[in-house]
């Protein structure tokens, strides 16, 4: 991520930037995330506070979070129903 162009010369190393200069470019992060497809970690006091990303990756991202839940779910049934006969 080394084009910061429209970002006011925030350096975003690593697609990582703290919240107080993320604030003042908001928008642009967020045009970037969707024309680049890239996440930004927004940290606060120097830790990491919350992801940026676009919603086309969110969508995604929660979709297979909730196919994985749903495939674990049947999992343990099946290892429930497995253990009964035991």
């Amino acid at each position: 991520m080394s084009d910061n162009s429209g970002l006011g010369g925030v350096d975003l190393v690593d697609g990582v930037i703290p919240i107080t200069k993320a604030i003042p470019v908001l928008a642009e992060l967020i045009k970037r995330t969707r024309t680049r497809n890239e996440h930004i970690v927004i940290t606060q006091s120097g830790y990491p506070a919350a992801v940026l990303m676009g919603i086309e990756s969110y969508t995604k991202m929660k979709q297979y979070a909730e196919k994985y839940l749903e495939m674990e779910a049947a999992r343990a049934d099946r290892e429930a129903r497995e253990n009964e006969g035991q």
